[in-house]
């Protein structure tokens, strides 16, 4: 495998990166014998061995010699130098190497100016006796006949340790067949070949690593004939232990590739057995041969994406596009997706394939085998355990006769109202102000609402955060039952986004006891989200506050109370026959807040039952989503 590489290191298996440059620069202490010709043009070469391996730096000639020993069956790297020791440019540089063929072949096409040096390695694997590897070098000056340099040598013999005969390693590299590289699946033998056709700018490969020996590896190591400006595959893969039959797989890339072109790699694994010396695996080859991406005239693919909308996901008829949409509310932790892929264009495609961008989803993969002009085909997938509102994108792509064809992106939404924190609140004694906080990261867009009140004081109570400022104070409003203090419904909608949360401050306009609960809601309108609600207020044990006028499915309904006494307990009740889910509350439930996160539609009533009858004041609110 002889490599040219545009950089100045180079680390042999087992020891970090393995760097192989092209060098045109002077090399101090490498000796160069020439062969002068008539035109003053001259040529040298020298052939050194690494005397230190497994690790090899190019930059130390303490490493590299004409001589060294090795234990059979190792693998043997060579340092090739050439210069041009004359007085003219040379171009088209060639190694004559006939006992190495990794080592012979094009150099570099040049100009290699006089001084100047070019630099390479190569290797022998499985070496099992002594041998020399001799080599000569040639140029072509301006005018004259080509000059070829003296030979160097540089030997190996076998010394007397061996390998683990134990141990044993294979790698394998391939690349990636399907249309868009980013698809294929690592685990997918079915993806990935030694050879394709690579209609993109990026080569995706697959590099698999087995042990195939009865003892375990440490110390993994690929090498790539590949530059590192040109892949990511080379260098350590894993510290290990690779066990005995173990299998290690990765990915990497080769990037800005311009077509028309081939990209051949060749990779060799690795790896320190319990004993012996580092063991190399036979090489593995693949190849892409990178074309236009431009697909041919009258190619055409679309893709649609839609979320089921019915308040039962499994529900939806994957015939009747009234189902489905590019957004709906989730009453459920799972999203239902309808993914439809149809021909607009005048060729046949094949090999129709879909790409979201949803790791935990089953929309994407191999569709079906052939679409013909105008066929439509259609399938449904899911995503469980949507916590969130959540938007997928997927793309369609089909083969034809040259480059394939991929869709514009579609996209849709699956809305979740969802809860995200709250916190109730309560004072012991009369205060002008009280803070306090939501610890949770606040999302940005989220809502914030609180039903806040002021005991024993004039005047208004407000609520602010150290966000957002000024929350806004509804409609939705009281005073106590002796016709003091304020009670009202705040929220503020689209909130900015808090990694490290919020405090939130409760002011009176002179001293009071402050009362109360806030919460932060998901999946909420950002603009005008408050539609209705209700405010009551009694003294027993059933706490009922409206019902409200008649809201459309899927709102958020908010509801909360305060009480004058001890109510003992609250029990959530249920609005539309849907039972509350209890939020936040205070120690003996005086402050206390509920909700539904996706209403049925009609009137929304806020209903509780106390254990202990005392005076309550209550709200009910929704919010559009």
């Amino acid at each position: 495998m002889m490599t040219r590489w545009a950089v100045s290191r180079w680390r042999l298996p087992g020891a970090g990166w393995l760097l192989l440059p092209v060098l045109l620069l002077a090399l101090a202490g490498v000796p160069a014998t020439a062969a002068q010709a008539q035109t003053g043009a001259s040529i040298g070469i020298s052939v050194q061995v690494c005397t230190t391996a497994p690790e090899c730096y190019w930059e130390d000639d303490s490493d590299w010699g004409s001589t060294t020993a090795v234990p059979s069956g190792s693998t043997v790297y060579w340092r090739v130098s050439i210069t041009n020791t004359g007085s003219v440019a040379l171009t088209n540089i060639v190694t004559n190497d006939a006992g190495n063929a990794d080592c012979a072949g094009g150099v570099t096409a040049g100009p290699l100016q006089p001084g100047q040096v070019t630099a390479y390695s190569c290797q022998s694997d499985d070496v099992t006796q002594a041998m020399t590897n001799t080599a000569s070098a040639t140029g072509t000056p301006p005018s004259g006949p080509d000059v070829t340099s003296s030979t160097s040598s540089a030997s190996v013999t076998i010394s007397s340790g061996s390998t683990d005969p134990n141990a044993g390693i294979s790698v394998v590299v391939q690349v990636c067949t399907l249309a868009t590289e980013t698809s294929c699946d690592p685990t997918n033998a079915a993806d990935w070949a030694s050879s394709a056709t690579v209609y993109n700018t990026t080569v995706r490969w697959r590099v698999v690593i087995t042990n195939t020996g009865t003892d375990p590896l440490t110390d993994v190591y690929v090498t790539s004939s590949l530059a590192p400006t040109e892949n990511d595959c080379a260098g350590s893969v894993t510290a290990g232990p690779l066990n005995a039959g173990g299998v290690f797989q990765y990915e990497c890339e080769t990037d800005d590739v311009t077509p028309p072109t081939t990209i051949t790699q060749t990779v060799t694994a690795s790896a320190d057995p319990p004993s012996g010396p580092f063991i190399t695996s036979a090489s593995s080859t693949a190849t892409a041969q990178v074309e236009s991406d431009t697909p041919p005239a009258g190619a055409g693919i679309s893709a649609l994406l839609q979320i089921c909308t019915l308040a039962n996901q499994a529900a939806c008829d994957p015939t009747n596009d009234a189902d489905w949409a590019s957004s709906g509310t989730l009453n459920q932790p799972m999203a239902r997706w309808r993914v439809v892929i149809t021909n607009t264009g005048t060729v046949d495609l094949t090999n129709i394939y879909a790409t979201d961008t949803l790791a935990q989803t089953d929309c994407g993969g191999s569709v079906t085998s052939s679409l013909a002009v105008g066929a439509v085909t259609e399938y449904e997938c899911q995503t469980n355990n949507v916590t969130q509102t959540t938007t997928n994108q997927v793309t369609a792509t089909g083969d034809t006769s040259g480059a394939p064809v991929t869709s514009s992106p579609s996209s849709a939404t699956a809305v979740v109202i969802g809860y995200v924190q709250g916190t109730a609140f309560e004072t012991g004694s009369p205060v002008t102000s009280l803070t306090v906080t939501l610890g949770g990261p606040v999302n940005a867009g989220d809502l914030l609402v609180g039903w806040v009140a002021e005991y024993n004081a004039p005047g208004q109570v407000t609520v602010s955060d150290s966000v957002n400022g000024a929350w806004t104070r509804s409609p939705a409003a009281e005073t106590f039952s002796n016709g003091t203090g304020d009670i009202a419904l705040f929220y503020l909608p689209d909130t900015a986004a808090s990694a490290n949360g919020l405090t939130i401050t409760i002011t009176a306009p002179a001293g009071a006891y402050l009362q109360g609960s806030v919460a932060e809601y998901t999946g909420v309108a950002t603009s005008s989200p408050l539609d209705q609600y209700a405010v009551a207020e009694g003294n027993g044990t059933t706490v009922s506050a409206g019902p409200t006028g008649s809201v459309p499915a899927g709102e958020l309904v908010y509801s909360a109370l305060l009480t004058g006494g001890n109510p003992g307990s609250v029990t959530p009740g249920s609005s539309q026959g849907v039972t509350y889910w209890p939020r936040a509350a205070t120690g003996s439930d005086s402050a206390y807040e509920q909700d539904i996160s996706s209403a049925v539609a009609g009137p929304q009533t806020g209903a509780a039952t106390l254990s202990t009858a005392t005076d309550w004041y209550a709200v009910v609110a929704t919010f559009r989503t």
